[in-house]
C-alpha cells in the first residue's frame, strides 16, 4: 500500500510516518494521509473502529479490541472498557492477577492500532497525532502522553476531538472564509468548539465541554427506566445483571437511532418487565441530559463572542450524534440542519490525518494548520457603558427580560427562582443565542435598578447563568467586571457581624419605604454602607433613594444631624427580603406591654382563687 510520497513532502518531513489517531472511550480509529487524502486504516478484522476494550484470556494472554469485547460476554471481571475517562486519576482495574493503570490499558489500545497501521502502510510508525477530549485537564493530557510513551510512540500533537473534526471539515471546503461550531457527542464525554477558517488557518476560538456526559448517559437512562418499570432494586446489586441490562439497553437505543421504535426486555428472578421506547418517549426520558447539552454550548460561543446567526456550519462528530434525538436537539438549537457529510464516527480520526499530513509537510495541505487557543478566549470588550437601554426593542430576549420584571415585581420573593427557570425554558425553545442575549438583559436591569427583589435576582441568575465561573465573567465583559465586585462584596458582607448585617438592612428597607422625617438623620450610617459595598448596596436600595436621602440630610440643620439615632439590634431581616415595617419598633413595644398586662391580670387571678380556696 502506497504512503505519503516523498515528492510530496519537504525535506523535514519526507523520512516521518505520522499516523492520526482517534483515542475513543468505546472505539478506537487510526487514519493516514495517503496520496492527498485521508484513508482510514482496517485492523485485523477488517474494519475500521477498533474497540476501546482490553481484556485477559484464559491462558493469560492479552486481549484488546474485538477479541475482548465479545469476551466480555462470559468474562466480565476480566475485561475492562471505558477506562479512558480515567486518565490521570489514580485508578487501577485487575485483569488476571496483576493490576493495570489506566496508561497501561491506553498503551495497550494504542499498540494495536499502530501495529494494524504498519501493516497497512509497510512502514514502521513511531509517531502520531492523537485526539483528545477538549474538556482533558492538564493531567490527563499528560497522561495521554504517558500512554503514548508506554505504547513506543511520539506524539506530534495532542488536538482536541472537536478541533480535529472541524479540521477534517476545513479541508474540503472551497472557500477561504468560514466560521463554525463543531458539536462532538461521544460515548463518555461532550465538546464543543467554535472554529474560523481565515486564509488557511483554523482558528479555535473557544472550546468548552462536559468530560461526564456522554452517551453512555443515554443508555443509563434506559436501563433505569427498567427499574422504574418494575425490576427489583435488588437487581441492582448483582453486577453480572448490570452488565446484562446496559448491553440490552445499548442495543435498543440503537435500534431506536436505526428504526424509530425499540423494546427492551429485562428479567430478573421472576420479574420480567419491559421498555417501549420511540422518538417521543425517549426525548422526555433524556430531557435531563439535553438540558446539560445547552451550558457548555451557550459558554463556548459566549467567549467566541459570536452569534447562532453569524456561523457558516455546525458540524456533528461523535457516536451518539447519530441519535435522532440529539439532531433534533441540534437543529432546534441553531435553526439549522447540522452538517453530516463525514461520519461523525470518522471525523476526528480523519482531521488528525490532515494534521498528520501537515506535519508530514504534504504539498496538498500547505498553508493549512490549526491554532489552538484552548478553552479560554479572549474577547474584545466593548468600550461602551456597562448597562444598554432597556425600554423597547424588537430583539425578543428583550420583551421576555421585561416581561420577566414585571412578573417579578408582582410576585413574593420566593417565587423567583422559579419564575427564572420558567423565563429560561421559554428561551431554549427559541434558538442558542436567546439564553445569552436574555443575561445580559437580565444584568443591565439589575445595574439600572430597573428590576425588583435585586438581592434574590441576582442570587437565582449567578445560580442559572454560572456567574461564580471565572471563564463566564471574562466573556461578559464590563458586565462581569460588575458581578465580580457585586461577588467580591459579597464576600465582605457575610464576613460582618450579623447583628451589624441585621441592622444595615433594617435601614436599607426602612430607606426604601420611606424617607421620613426621624430617618434622614440616620444617613450617616447608610453612607458607612455606601462606602464599604459601593456596589453591592445597589441590591438593597435605589441610587435614586440614596441621592435624595443624602440631600435631605445635607438640608437638615446642624442640631438635627448630631447622634443618630441607630436601628434598634436583634432585627430578623432576611438577606433576600430585607423589608421591614416601618413602624415594627413601636408594635413591639406595644405588644410586649400588652403581654405584660395579660401576665399581671393572670397574677391577680390566681391570687384570688387561691384565696378563694384557702377560705
Amino acid at each position: 500500500m502506497a504512503t505519503a510520497r516523498p515528492e510530496d513532502a519537504d525535506a523535514e518531513g519526507k523520512d516521518r510516518v505520522i499516523v492520526g489517531i482517534d483515542l475513543g472511550s468505546s472505539h478506537s480509529l487510526v487514519c493516514a494521509w495517503i496520496d492527498g487524502a485521508p484513508r482510514l486504516i482496517p485492523n485485523g478484522a477488517g474494519e475500521v473502529l477498533t474497540p476501546s476494550c482490553v481484556g485477559v484470556g484464559d491462558d493469560g494472554r492479552i486481549l484488546v479490541g474485538k477479541a475482548a469485547l465479545a469476551r466480555r460476554a462470559t468474562h466480565p471481571w476480566d475485561t475492562a472498557t471505558r477506562f479512558r475517562r480515567h486518565l490521570g486519576h489514580p485508578h487501577a482495574v485487575r485483569l488476571g492477577t496483576r493490576d493495570y493503570r489506566p496508561e497501561e490499558l491506553v498503551a495497550l489500545v494504542l499498540r494495536t492500532l499502530v501495529r494494524d497501521a504498519e501493516a497497512f502502510l509497510g512502514a514502521p510508525v513511531t509517531e502520531a497525532v492523537v485526539t483528545v477530549p477538549a474538556c482533558f485537564s492538564g493531567e490527563q493530557r499528560e497522561a495521554t502522553r504517558a500512554a503514548c510513551e508506554l505504547a513506543g510512540i511520539k506524539v506530534e500533537r495532542l488536538l482536541s476531538e472537536a478541533t480535529a473534526a472541524a479540521l477534517a471539515h476545513a479541508v474540503d471546503l472551497v472557500t477561504d472564509e468560514a466560521r463554525f461550531l463543531v458539536f462532538r457527542l461521544g460515548a463518555a464525554t461532550f465538546d464543543v468548539a467554535v472554529a474560523q477558517l481565515t486564509d488557511g488557518m483554523i482558528g479555535v476560538r473557544a472550546s468548552a465541554g462536559d468530560d461526564s456526559l456522554g452517551g453512555d448517559d443515554f443508555t443509563a437512562l434506559i436501563a433505569t427506566q427498567a427499574f422504574a418499570n418494575g425490576l427489583p432494586d435488588t437487581a441492582g446489586e448483582s453486577v453480572a445483571f448490570m452488565r446484562e441490562l446496559l448491553a440490552l439497553a445499548e442495543t435498543a437505543k440503537c435500534e431506536l437511532t436505526r428504526r424509530g421504535t425499540a423494546h427492551l426486555e429485562a428479567a430478573y428472578g421472576e420479574t420480567s418487565v419491559g421498555v417501549a421506547l420511540d422518538g417521543d418517549t425517549f426525548a422526555t426520558l433524556t430531557q435531563p441530559l439535553l438540558n446539560r447539552l445547552w451550558y457548555p454550548i451557550e459558554r463556548a460561543m459566549r467567549l467566541a463572542r459570536i452569534r447562532a446567526a453569524d456561523l457558516d456550519h455546525v458540524i456533528l462528530a461523535g457516536g451518539a450524534t447519530r441519535m435522532p434525538v440529539i439532531r433534533a436537539l441540534a437543529t432546534q438549537m441553531f435553526a439549522r440542519e447540522p452538517t453530516t457529510t463525514i461520519d461523525p464516527m470518522h471525523i476526528a480520526a480523519i482531521g488528525a490525518a490532515v494534521q498528520a499530513g501537515i506535519a508530514m509537510g504534504d504539498r496538498a495541505l500547505r498553508g493549512l494548520d490549526v491554532l489552538e487557543a484552548g478553552s479560554r478566549a479572549s474577547p474584545t470588550v466593548a468600550s461602551s457603558s456597562t448597562a444598554t437601554s432597556v425600554t423597547s426593542s424588537s430583539d425578543p430576549t428583550l420583551d421576555l427580560a421585561l416581561g420577566f420584571a414585571a412578573d417579578v415585581g408582582k410576585q413574593p420573593v420566593t417565587a423567583v427562582q422559579g419564575l427564572l427557570a420558567n423565563a429560561l425554558a421559554e428561551l431554549r425553545k427559541r434558538y442558542i443565542d436567546a439564553p445569552g442575549q436574555f443575561e445580559e438583559h437580565l444584568i443591565d436591569l439589575l445595574v439600572t435598578q430597573r428590576i425588583g427583589q435585586r438581592v434574590a435576582v441576582f442570587e437565582a441568575a449567578a445560580d442559572a447563568f454560572h456567574w461564580r465561573l471565572a471563564d463566564h465573567l471574562d466573556a461578559l465583559g464590563s458586565r462581569g467586571d460588575w458581578i465580580r465586585r457585586v461577588l467580591a462584596e459579597g464576600d465582605d458582607w457575610l464576613a460582618l457581624d450579623e447583628r451589624r448585617r441585621f441592622e444595615w438592612l433594617d435601614l436599607a428597607a426602612l430607606g426604601e419605604a420611606g424617607l421620613d422625617a426621624p430617618l434622614v438623620p440616620r444617613w450617616p450610617e447608610m453612607r458607612i454602607m455606601r462606602e464599604r459595598f459601593p456596589t453591592l448596596i445597589g441590591l438593597f436600595v435605589s441610587t435614586g433613594t440614596l441621592a435624595n436621602w443624602e440631600a435631605a440630610f445635607d438640608a437638615l440643620p446642624a442640631s438635627s444631624r448630631d447622634r443618630p439615632k441607630r436601628v434598634a439590634p436583634g432585627a430578623e431581616s432576611r438577606l433576600s427580603t430585607a423589608a421591614v415595617p416601618a413602624d415594627r419598633d413601636r408594635r413591639r413595644k406595644a405588644w410586649l406591654a400588652v403581654a405584660l398586662i395579660v401576665v399581671a391580670l393572670a397574677l391577680c387571678a390566681f391570687a384570688l382563687w387561691h384565696g378563694t380556696l384557702r377560705r
